[in-house]
C-alpha cells in the first residue's frame, strides 16, 4: 500500500455494508509528495478492497464526494478481484477507460467530506464515510483497519552477500536481480561487526566485516535473495 496510514476510523462518520463486498478501505485528501499519476502529478487517491468470495465487476458503480449526487462519477467495466485492491485517482480528470488508470471527475477535500462507494443505479450506497470524513493531514492516508497478514522474506541467517564501497564508483546496478555478485563476501544475515564492550552482539552477526568497515567506511552493501509469495494484484495510478 502507498504512504502512511492512519488505521483510525470514527465510527460515527463510517457507513459498512452489512455482507463483504467492496469497500473503500483507504484513501489519501491531501497528496502532497505522495504516489503520482501517469501525469506526474500527485493527485488525491481512492483505494477499494473487494473482501467477498467473488470477483466484482464494476462497471454502473459509482464513486462521489456528494450525498445528493450519488451516480458523481462511474466506473467502466473493470474487474476486482476477491481479496483484491483498485486504486482510483481522485484527480478531476475524469478517465473511465477500463484496464487503464482510473481518475474520478471530483477531488478530495482536506478538510473533511463525504466519500461514497454507490452501486449501479444510484442505489444503494455499498460503502461511506458519511456525514463526512474527517480533516486529513498532508501525505498521511486515512482508512479502515484490516487483518494483516505477516509474511517473513529474509529472516536471520539467511544467506546473503556483502559489499563495503570505499566510495560511490559502484552506482546503483548492484540493487537489481540480475546483478553478479559472486566476487563479494559470502556469508549469512545478520551483516556487520561488533565492538561494543558492554553489550556483547556478535552472536546476532552471521557476516562479520570489521576488518572491511572499521576506521575504512561508513557503509555495506547487502544482497539477500529471497521468494515472495503471491500477492492480490493493485491497480494503482502510475500503471497501464
Amino acid at each position: 500500500m502507498p504512504a502512511v496510514m492512519l488505521a483510525l476510523v470514527c465510527a460515527s462518520c463510517l457507513h459498512v455494508p452489512a455482507a463483504g463486498g467492496v469497500l473503500i478501505s483507504e484513501f489519501m485528501a491531501i497528496n502532497d509528495s505522495g504516489l503520482a499519476d501517469a501525469d506526474g502529478q500527485h493527485s488525491d487517491w481512492i483505494e477499494l478492497y473487494n473482501d467477498g468470495p467473488a470477483a466484482v465487476d464494476l462497471a454502473g458503480w459509482y464513486l462521489t464526494d456528494d450525498a445528493a449526487e450519488p451516480d458523481k462519477w462511474s466506473f467502466p467495466a473493470t474487474n476486482i478481484a476477491p481479496g483484491g485492491f483498485m486504486l482510483v485517482c481522485a484527480s478531476g480528470k475524469d478517465r473511465r477507460v477500463g484496464g487503464r488508470e482510473l481518475h474520478a471527475n471530483f477531488k478530495l477535500e482536506g478538510e473533511g467530506e463525504y466519500l461514497g462507494l454507490v452501486m449501479p443505479g444510484g442505489a444503494p450506497v455499498a460503502f461511506a464515510y458519511a456525514p463526512a470524513y474527517p480533516p486529513q493531514v498532508a501525505d498521511v492516508s486515512y482508512g479502515l483497519y484490516t487483518d494483516a497478514q505477516t509474511h517473513v522474506l529474509v529472516s536471520s541467517g539467511s544467506a546473503c552477500r556483502a559489499y563495503v564501497p570505499l566510495d560511490g564508483s559502484l552506482g546503483t546496478g548492484w540493487r537489481f536481480a540480475a546483478f553478479n555478485d559472486t566476487a563479494w563476501l559470502a556469508g549469512s544475515t545478520a551483516v556487520g561487526y561488533d565492538r561494543n564492550l558492554s553489550v556483547n552482539f556478535n552472536p546476532f552477526i552471521g557476516l562479520n566485516v570489521e576488518s572491511q568497515m572499521f576506521a575504512r567506511a561508513f557503509g555495506c552493501y547487502v544482497r539477500v535473495p529471497f521468494v515472495s509469495p503471491t500477492l492480490p494484484p493493485i491497480h494503482a495510478c502510475g500503471s497501464a
